[in-house]
């Protein structure tokens, strides 16, 4: 692969970080940058050819691993600040990039089976984050109180890599988050937690007796998402080829699905909701339905031109 290749590779895989902000999908922010079929098709060849396969992944995969690390610490800072503006931000986003999916099933209308699936996807998404925000309101669980005590909570060594194999696998479905699927599991802030310490828990860097079984808990991640990303990669490459269309309908249903889990989820119930307070939250709900429209408007520009320019250059 030539250095200049490789290096705009890694600046699309830059822009993939994105798909750490809660609800945005990193597969919709790569095909904003066209770079998502690129990186699937490259992960689906790892079985027949891993050296240049690989080789085409690696700057996409490292500049995604160095973005997510940024949002992740962002996010994780901010979020409890303005959780709904946040929310407003990611939400902004993600309606901006929907024309892209759109695009790909507009030639001609949805017959019925079509109809029912795309419905489908979005009750499916949506029910993800209104389980999960029930589940914090009347305390079904607590996955923090788990994390502060896996010994104690033997089942959470068994759910980490599920999680971590379910949240790789929608980084890599069109208009599902992964970043979204740790919050509403609730382990975005507790796993946070096991690396910087906050007021409600120390670090295992702080605190010894948390070292060893946040180390497990880190490779059992790491585990559960190396195996989602190479099941998916290579599923999502053979079901674009096949199947494109559908996927798209499916995509389309995830994405609006996924606005109602961004503003209805745990992590919102326990940051925001629970806690609310017109006073202190009067500037959240004024300005951030302002940058959602802003982003939303901007994101709309920028798809209509780049794709008045993509037609041109291809006359």
């Amino acid at each position: 692969m030539k250095k200049h290749t490789a290096l705009i590779d890694f600046c699309k895989g830059l822009a993939l970080g994105a798909g750490f902000l809660p609800g945005v999908s990193m597969a919709t922010v790569g095909f904003f940058v066209n770079i998502y079929e690129k990186l699937v098709n490259g992960i689906k060849g790892l079985k027949s050819d891993f050296k240049n396969s690989f080789k085409t992944i690696l700057p996409i995969g490292l500049g995604a691993v160095i973005s997510s690390l940024a949002v992740i610490i962002a996010v994780y800072f901010i979020f409890g600040l303005a959780p709904f503006l946040i929310v407003c931000i990611c939400a902004g986003v993600t309606l901006g990039c929907l024309p892209l999916l759109i695009k790909e099933i507009k030639d001609k209308p949805m017959n019925a089976k079509e109809t029912v699936l795309g419905v489908f996807s979005f009750i499916i998404a949506a029910l993800i984050g209104v389980l999960s925000f029930l589940a914090a309101k009347y305390g079904w669980f607590s996955m923090e109180e788990a994390f502060l005590n896996p010994n104690g909570n033997i089942w959470l060594y068994f759910i980490i890599p599920v999680i971590g194999f379910v949240a790789a696998v929608a980084c890599l479905i069109p208009g599902i988050s992964g970043s979204m699927i740790l919050f509403v599991a609730g382990v975005y802030n507790p796993l946070v937690n096991l690396y910087i310490s906050s007021d409600s828990a120390p670090s295992m860097l702080h605190d010894t007796s948390r070292l060893g079984p946040g180390i497990i808990i880190t490779l059992e991640l790491l585990l559960g998402i190396l195996i989602g990303i190479i099941a998916t990669g290579s599923f999502m490459s053979s079901l674009l080829k096949n199947n494109r269309r559908m996927t798209f309908i499916v995509a389309v249903g995830l994405v609006l699905g996924s606005i109602v889990s961004m503003f209805l989820n745990n992590e919102m119930y326990s940051k925001f909701y629970s806690s609310f307070d017109i006073s202190t939250s009067l500037f959240q709900l004024i300005l951030g339905p302002v940058l959602l429209a802003i982003l939303l408007i901007s994101l709309l520009f920028i798809i209509k031109y780049k794709g008045k320019k993509d037609s041109q250059s291809q006359r």
